[in-house]
């Protein structure tokens, strides 16, 4: 965004700027909105960006003054404040409040906090519903305090500290004070006092207490790592334990895993007892952490068996690593037969504690295919580090998958399932040609009772793949530059990859032989105009660099670059594809996808597609895909294909002419009736089986193909919003936004996202910069006017310093005549301040 600065003869400073695209709303879980602070000054690294929580609030009183309001929030594993500029002239948040809000993120000495303004039509707070009770309080360590990464992602939410002292200095609480709490080991901690709260001029407990409160900071210079302080927002949280019956105590049964897996029903497999607690110690026996963050994966060993532990949110905390020794406390669960410990970041008396690492793993068990005959018998070592000899991997490419099973046979003909895991190093490396010996964790993915088919072995690293016959390995990162349409992974690990004109790609590949041998380096032909760059044409490590930029002349044109790595024994060749659309084909875009359509039809945007009769099956029949044309020819779509990360989804097996400026809308079904009514045409997925299937949460891919399988775009999402589509703005080349966030509509399929037909412009896209011009008037209040646009809207944001952070004051202004206008009644309070005008 271009900003130009300018001093006029007033005691004030103005910016002027446009920012043609609105901030994104991203709908995202409170852990993921805390990691938006950088690990030095522990401050927010993105405060332009619109972000979406939800969660319950968590205090009992407003804790500022004047029309604005403070408060905290907490979803199941995090919290945050929350500071609603000009809020009490909408409603006061209460305790047990459900709400959902959308602002920017600031701070304020430290504390992390989502900034809604009322003046902003693009942020919000809204009630969802009442009287939730309060998240169980998290138990507050003091030694955290000494400990940045640790305390950090426990700011904001509700904790409790128990038999602690009160400094009993002055008899009574004072209003607006600190007070230092004392632990039975010795450690403080500073307990602040309010003066909203009803905590000043009461009596201070003289024995021992417990006291639950939202964990707070106030430190004024970086880097913001201390000031530290627990926060009660009533008296009654301050309670004297000697006159308290204590709460109930809650049972943890220390045991050991082989006691675990005694707790499963002998038919199904399936766990008996979800809710006790558990505790086992144990070496982890696996070198990868085994899905998405934030959660962590991972397995542990003791001296009787093995279990797998899915640790919800614990990526906010630690992944644990192979050879640590760890405790687990929590409650068994399954996923697909597997069974698992379940703790989750921020319930009480779950955890993970690391005793100590670089232990030894356990001898590894050695895995009989024969066993998995036997459910009695192979349930007793799921879970289990096991190994695997002289095996055949039926692998029909020269590389292993990214992700999936492959069939292993024995000696004796026997096959058993390999499972090659997203997470690990293991996919696209050179498949072994010989016999080998797998290490790693014996697992299972049966989705029907009974659970008792289905076991896998789960290598976590190539390494753990052993063959005298082992080819080097290549690892490679991808970058993607100037992207033209943003919308694919920026840096990635594709093997395909589809670039516009001036686009750029850079592959970046390490060659290496973990067996410590001299590897030779070939690159073979690609028909690219650019050659690879690599360090030698021998040796150990090895690196070979290609950049391309995609031009005109390389128009319709697939090229295949590859790596040839060769030791004594084995070769391994790693290529890509890289596909330069023609000019029509780049004219094809997807414009809008809705992932999690409405299931129930009070809120706005069920029946997204305008039926006459709403879907049997919205949750899969109401996702879409939009495709538009923005080019000057019409192009046929025979035989393209629309898939996701998992599967296909719709091919278009019969001709169809997508015109010039129009639209089309690929939606999940059902293939006969229940039909759209559109301003374009609508296709029911071909694949209609499950719809699009697109994950509702975020974490998953579109992809679009053309008649030859060659890649036209990739569209990837992390997150998702929960009350609409996501579509591009704020044109047809933008990002992809959350609908709702730049419009009044929460669907628009079959149009632009300001409900234009395609054939329409989009909205004129301003200069970069505008001036402004400022008038003073004897009573103080201050005139802003500059050149507008009819039809445009404007907002004002101000600030007291140039770097903000900026505030709205204004929104949602439109002007029928060409001056656009914003007056300040009243500017004394300041001697400098900074405004910005934005559109939209």
């Amino acid at each position: 965004m271009k900003t130009t600065p300018f001093l006029i003869h007033i005691p004030l400073v103005l910016v002027a700027a446009w920012t043609p695209s609105a901030l994104a709303q991203t709908m995202a879980p409170i852990s993921q909105i805390r990691a938006q602070v950088d690990k030095v000054n522990y401050v927010p690294t993105d405060t332009t960006t619109l972000f979406t929580a939800e969660g319950i609030v968590t205090t009992h009183v407003n804790l500022t003054s004047g029309t604005n309001v403070l408060f905290h929030i907490q979803d199941s594993a995090a919290g945050i404040a929350v500071f609603w500029r000009g809020g009490t002239t909408k409603f006061v948040p209460k305790a047990g409040d459900q709400v959902r809000v959308t602002a920017p993120l600031t701070h304020f000495n430290g504390l992390l906090e989502m900034a809604p303004t009322t003046a902003n039509a693009t942020h919000s707070v809204t009630l969802i519903s009442s009287a939730h009770a309060l998240p169980a309080p998290t138990p507050l360590e003091f030694r955290w305090q000494t400990d940045p990464a640790l305390i950090e992602p426990q700011e904001g939410k509700l904790m409790v500290v128990s038999n602690v002292v009160v400094d009993a200095a002055g008899g009574s609480f004072t209003s607006g004070s600190n007070v230092t709490l004392t632990n039975a080991s010795g450690e403080t901690f500073v307990l602040r006092v309010d003066a909203r709260t009803d905590i000043g001029g009461k009596p201070k407990p003289s024995g021992p207490v417990m006291v639950a409160g939202v964990l707070i900071q106030f430190d004024s210079s970086d880097p913001r790592t201390s000031g530290y302080q627990l926060l009660p927002t009533r008296y009654a949280d301050i309670v004297t334990q000697s006159s308290q019956p204590p709460p109930p105590a809650v049972q943890v049964v220390s045991t050991n895993v082989a006691h675990l897996r005694t707790l499963v029903d002998p038919v199904n497999y399936l766990p008996s007892d979800t809710t006790t607690l558990y505790s086992v110690e144990g070496i982890v026996t696996t070198h990868a952490n085994l899905t998405g963050v934030p959660s962590v994966l991972f397995y542990v060993q003791d001296a009787t068996a093995g279990i797998a532990v899915f640790w919800r949110n614990g990526a906010d905390v630690f992944v644990p690593t192979a050879g640590d020794r760890v405790r687990v406390v929590g409650p068994l669960g399954h996923f697909n037969g597997l069974l698992e410990f379940l703790p989750v970041v921020g319930t009480t008396n779950h955890s993970v504690t690391l005793l100590s690492k670089n232990n030894p793993l356990p001898a590894p068990i050695p895995l009989e295919f024969s066993w998995q005959n036997d459910p009695a018998q192979i349930e007793k070592y799921e879970g289990r580090y096991v190994v695997a000899s002289n095996v055949v991997l039926n692998v029909a490419e020269p590389t292993l998958p990214r992700t999936g099973t492959l069939d292993m046979a024995d000696a004796q003909g026997q096959t058993l399932a390999l499972f090659v895991n997203a997470q690990t190093d293991i996919g696209g490396q050179a498949k072994p040609v010989t016999s080998v010996t797998v290490l790693g964790v014996l697992g299972q993915f049966d989705t029907s009772d009974p659970r008792t088919s289905a076991y896998q072995l789960i290598p976590t690293r190539f390494a753990d793949i052993l063959t005298p016959n082992k080819a080097p390995t290549i690892r490679f990162t991808n970058v993607l530059e100037n992207l033209v349409r943003p919308g694919d992974q920026p840096t990635n690990t594709f093997e395909e990859v589809s670039l516009r004109f001036g686009e750029k790609l850079t592959i970046t590949a390490q060659i290496t032989d973990v067996s410590g041998k001299t590897v030779s380096l070939k690159t073979l032909p690609s028909g690219l105009p650019v050659s690879w760059t690599t360090s030698a044409s021998s040796g150990n490590p090895l690196t070979a660099t290609l950049t391309f930029q995609a031009g005109a002349a390389e128009a319709g044109k697939l090229f295949t670059p590859a790596l040839e790595a060769v030791n004594d024994v084995a070769t391994n060749t790693t290529s890509w594809k890289i596909y330069v659309p023609s000019v029509a084909e780049q004219q094809i875009i997807l414009s809008e996808f809705l992932a999690n359509p409405a299931t129930t039809n009070t809120v706005p945007h069920f029946n997204p597609l305008k039926r006459a009769e709403p879907a049997p099956n919205p949750s899969f029949q109401d996702e879409y895909v939009e495709l538009a044309n923005l080019g000057s020819a019409d192009v046929n779509l025979l035989r393209w294909s629309i898939a996701d990360s998992s599967q296909l989804r719709h091919r278009f097996f019969e001709s169809f002419l997508l015109q010039s400026s129009n639209a089309v809308v690929v939606y999940g079904g059902p293939l006969n009736g229940f039909a759209p009514v559109l301003s374009v045409p609508a296709i029911p997925a071909s694949e209609d089986v499950f719809g699009f299937g697109l994950n509702n949460s975020g974490g998953d891919s579109i992809l679009l193909r053309n008649a030859d399988g060659n890649l036209i775009s990739r569209v990837i999402y992390s997150t998702l919003p929960t009350d609409g589509s996501m579509t591009r703005y704020p044109n047809l080349n933008g990002n992809f936004v959350s609908q709702l966030s730049v419009s009044t509509n929460r669907v628009s399929p079959g149009t632009q996202w300001n409900g234009r037909l395609f054939s329409e412009s989009a909205p004129t896209t301003p200069s970069p910069s505008i001036s402004i011009s400022a008038s003073l008037s004897a009573g103080s209040a201050l005139k802003l006017s500059w050149k507008a646009e009819s039809g445009r809207t404007y907002s004002v944001w101000r600030s007291d310093q140039v770097a903000g952070p900026y505030a709205s004051v204004a929104g949602n202004l439109t002007f029928s005549g060409a001056e656009g206008q914003y007056t300040e009644a009243d500017i004394r309070s300041s001697s400098v301040r900074f405004y910005r005008i934005r559109s939209p």
